[in-house]
């Protein structure tokens, strides 16, 4: 009698385990529109970039099954160590997994998902409509039925709705790992007092993130470094080995922007031409551009300077990232620009260059 009890209750526990596993399980099944990834490996690759699993692709499907950690947490499909296009929340359930023609994942199935999935078909329904908006401003523009700050103002305008978007749906799923997701994904379109207030809304295990405290401590110099502050002095070395301070060019009577750049940055490269222009245009009526190099070798800083025809003051410390001018002013993307008044007081951070303009032609009016 014994020993059928001791089974009973052994058979219980197992059932029970089972039920349990069965019931925090998750199947992932993805697709492909095309032939073009059969029989190669997909992998499953966790926030911290380890790999969890790998499949094969077969006749345009791969799987993953797993159980979902208790609290879910973010992972990603990868195809090669570069290429990381698809994101997922290991929910219990079925996700499905999909790529239309052009390659953009779709995932749904589970709450988290079709929550994320939602978020990003609105985001990029605006910067689809922005795209067709702006084309049809640019033409208007060249033809002279609107202005340059009309154009400014509408560009203004959507970025302003972007940002509030983005930062209206974290800090409602800041408490999920969907939000502590979008938070790390996201932070370049969050305002730095944004950013500090989600951070004290999360979880005490989100916070103690060594990248979210990072992201914290960036904010804060950012704050310090805000539009209607004071300007922070910072120095370096110029091309000639000579030591160079922003306080030699800021309060000497002129409108100064600060430009932090490096030659390995293509978004910085492709703003240099306008830049240069606009340099020519206003250098003599009370304008000064200062380079800030994020380079870490000179020959590089110094060949991109001849190239692009880079004429106005710079220095770096070539520390790279690293660099404490960078750190000074929260800097984790460039181009970053900080346009200064006459006064030392930072007027904007990260005009657009018809913006830029309209700015200086305002700031310089009475200067002959």
């Amino acid at each position: 009698m014994r020993k059928v009890f001791l089974f009973t209750i052994l058979l219980i526990t197992v059932l029970s385990i089972a039920s349990c596993t069965d019931k925090n399980a998750y199947k992932l099944s993805g697709t492909f529109p095309n032939d073009d990834f059969e029989g190669k490996t997909v992998y499953l690759v966790s926030l911290n970039q380890d790999i969890l699993d790998s499949a094969k692709v077969t006749n345009k499907q791969f799987r993953f099954e797993g159980i979902a950690p208790v609290t879910s947490e973010v992972h990603f499909i990868q195809f090669d160590e570069q290429n990381q296009p698809a994101t997922f929340f290991p929910e219990p359930g079925k996700i499905e997994l999909f790529f239309d023609s052009t390659f953009i994942p779709q995932v749904k199935g589970t709450p988290l998902n079709d929550h994320f999935q939602q978020f990003s078909d609105e985001i990029a329904q605006m910067f689809e409509n922005s795209e067709e908006l702006f084309n049809t401003m640019s033409k208007d523009l060249e033809e002279g039925k609107i202005t340059e700050k009309e154009f400014s103002e509408k560009r203004e305008s959507f970025f302003y709705k972007l940002h509030v978007k983005v930062y209206d749906f974290i800090k409602s799923n800041i408490q999920t790992p969907l939000g502590e997701y979008l938070f790390l994904d996201y932070s370049y379109y969050l305002k730095p007092e944004q950013m500090v207030e989600l951070i004290s809304m999360s979880k005490p295990e989100f916070k103690a993130m060594e990248n979210v405290r990072q992201a914290e401590k960036i904010a804060a110099t950012q704050m310090a470094s805000a539009a209607g502050k004071p300007y922070i002095d910072i120095k370096g070395k110029n091309l000639e080995d000579k030591e160079v301070s922003l306080s030699a060019y800021v309060g000497k009577g002129k409108i100064v922007l600060v430009d932090f750049w490096a030659s390995w940055c293509g978004p910085c490269i492709k703003t240099l031409p306008e830049m240069v222009k606009i340099y020519q245009k206003y250098k003599n009526k009370g304008f000064e551009i200062v380079g800030v190099s994020l380079d870490n070798e000179k020959t590089a800083w110094e060949n991109a300077t001849k190239k692009h025809q880079i004429t106005w003051p710079q220095f770096s410390n070539l520390q790279g990232w690293s660099d404490e001018a960078a750190q000074a002013y929260g800097i984790n993307s460039i181009p970053a620009t900080f346009l200064i008044g006459k006064d030392g007081i930072i007027i904007e951070k990260n005009p657009e260059a018809k913006g830029l303009e309209l700015k200086l032609e305002e700031l310089l009016k009475n200067t002959k």
